[in-house]
Parts: C-alpha cells; sequence; structure tokens
C-alpha cells in the first residue's frame, strides 16, 4: 500500500512539472496606485462594465490589419481570448471593486509552445483588448495595445501579464484620470475605447474625400 501511494504521489509531481511547462496569461493592472493604467471608456470615465480579453489571432493577421476600431471589429470574430475578465472586478490587492481595474489571482494555460506548433502559436503576437460591452465580438468601442509575442516554451514556463502601462495603442487613446481609483487619491493614466464608426459616418466621410477630389481636378 505504501508503495502505491508513493507511485502515486510521484505520477503526481510529473505531471504537475509537465503542465508547469506550459505557457500562461493573466490580466492585472494593480500596481502602485497614482501612475497605473486605468481602463475607460469613450468619454475617459473609468469602465465597471464591459470586458477585456488577452490573447492572439490566426497567423496571417498583421498589425496593420487591426489597428482601427473598425479594422479590428471586422477581425475580432478571430480572436482568441485565452482569459477575459471585467473592469472593475474584485481585487484583494486593493481590497474591493474600483473602476477601471483588473486583477486576476490566477493565470489560464494554453498549453505548451514548440517549435512544432509554430504554426498555431510560436511568434505569434499577444494583443490586450478591451471592448464596451459584455462580448468582445459585440464591441462597438475598443482599445487593444500590443502584449508581447509568443516564445518558445523551456524548462520554466513564459508567463503573459495583461497590462497596458507603458504600451502605445494600436487602438485607442491615451488619457489621464485625477481622483481616487481605489489604490489612492492622485493622478492616473487611462487607456480610453475609441468607437467604431457608424455606417453613414464612414460613408459620408467617403463622400466628403471625393468631392475634395473633385475640387482639385477641376
Amino acid at each position: 500500500m505504501k508503495l502505491k501511494t508513493t507511485l502515486m504521489v510521484a505520477f503526481a509531481l510529473v505531471a504537475a512539472t509537465f503542465t508547469s511547462h506550459a505557457a500562461t496569461m493573466l490580466i492585472n493592472n494593480v500596481n502602485n496606485g497614482p501612475g497605473d493604467t486605468l481602463f475607460a471608456g469613450t468619454s475617459n470615465a473609468l469602465l465597471s462594465s464591459g470586458i477585456v480579453g488577452i490573447g492572439y489571432f490566426p497567423a496571417g493577421i498583421a498589425d496593420t490589419d487591426i489597428n482601427t476600431a473598425a479594422k479590428l471589429l471586422a477581425q475580432i470574430g478571430t480572436f482568441t481570448a485565452v482569459t477575459t475578465e471585467v473592469p472593475g472586478s474584485s481585487s484583494a490587492s486593493l481590497g474591493g471593486s474600483f473602476p477601471g481595474y483588473i486583477e486576476q489571482s490566477n493565470f489560464t494555460s494554453i498549453g505548451l509552445v514548440t517549435p512544432t506548433n509554430q504554426a498555431t502559436l510560436l511568434g505569434r503576437s499577444i494583443y490586450e483588448i478591451c471592448a464596451n460591452t459584455s462580448s468582445l465580438t459585440a464591441g462597438t468601442a475598443f482599445s487593444m495595445v500590443k502584449i508581447g509575442t509568443l516564445l518558445e516554451d523551456g524548462p520554466i514556463e513564459n508567463q503573459y501579464v495583461g497590462n497596458p502601462a507603458g504600451k502605445t495603442p494600436l487602438v485607442g487613446t491615451l488619457g489621464t484620470f485625477n481622483g481616487d481609483a481605489g489604490g489612492g487619491s492622485g493622478t492616473y493614466n487611462t487607456l480610453d475605447l475609441v468607437a467604431v464608426p457608424e455606417t453613414s459616418a464612414t460613408l459620408l466621410g467617403a463622400l466628403g474625400a471625393l468631392g475634395l477630389l473633385r475640387r482639385r481636378r477641376i
């Protein structure tokens, strides 16, 4: 019986070793309070709704294919969100729920990243996307930053943390918030959503551009 128990423990340790080598992702923008970069809406109001996801697009989609809200909406259905969370969700570090903040406590595994799955994972860009609705695919306003690149997992797993701090947004605008956001009073950085242009507005803009071109030719 003792031998059987010992073997079971050994197998469990081996299994844990293999699973711990998988790449993992987590969303967390809790840092020092004032100065943190918080998720905000189109009016610069800190978000307590919507959704933030970290993950990757299929091979072949470049930054230039998703660098506007309209382009991102067209491709968002192909995005693999490894983990998602609602801004303003509970934070253990801050001791409650505060707008603009996300603090996930557990990493989500995406499996091993190796040279043999290069076509599907290795070298893929990692993005963090925020939308104004409960589903990324239903968003009408977005912000997005590039977090990094999926690297090959070695003896130690690669961990990727979604935090917009210090990142230049591919979609969205940078702003500031002054006040108490949970980590104390002061000036916070914000990553603000930008709305997807309505079809009618887009058409009017295109017609206006055509009119200008016609005038120049005349």
